[in-house]
C-alpha cells in the first residue's frame, strides 16, 4: 500500500501522491499483480523510417501490460492499495 508520498519510476523524485510527477511530468507507475511490483506507466517510443534511417517522431505511450510477464497493469486506486 502506497503512503501519502511516492517515488517516480522515471526520475526517482519522492513527492506527495499524484498521477503525474511534479518534477519530470511523467505519469507515475502502474501495479503488476503477478510480479507484485510497480512498473513504469509510460514507455518511450520512436516512430522510425527504416528506409531513410531517420527518427520521425519521439513520444511516450501508456504501458498497458507488464514488460516482464505480460499481465495487464493496474492503475492507482486498484484493489491492492
Amino acid at each position: 500500500m502506497m503512503g501519502p508520498y511516492e517515488g517516480c519510476m522515471h526520475c526517482g523524485t519522492t513527492s506527495p501522491a499524484s498521477e503525474y510527477c511534479p518534477k519530470c511530468g511523467k505519469r507515475r507507475g502502474k501495479w503488476c499483480p503477478k510480479c507484485q511490483t510497480w512498473k513504469a506507466a509510460e514507455f518511450h517510443s520512436l516512430d522510425v523510417n527504416y528506409d531513410l534511417q531517420a527518427v520521425l517522431a519521439e513520444d511516450y505511450e501508456e504501458a498497458l501490460f507488464c514488460p516482464h510477464c505480460g499481465t495487464e497493469l493496474q492503475t492507482k486506486g486498484a484493489p491492492h492499495e
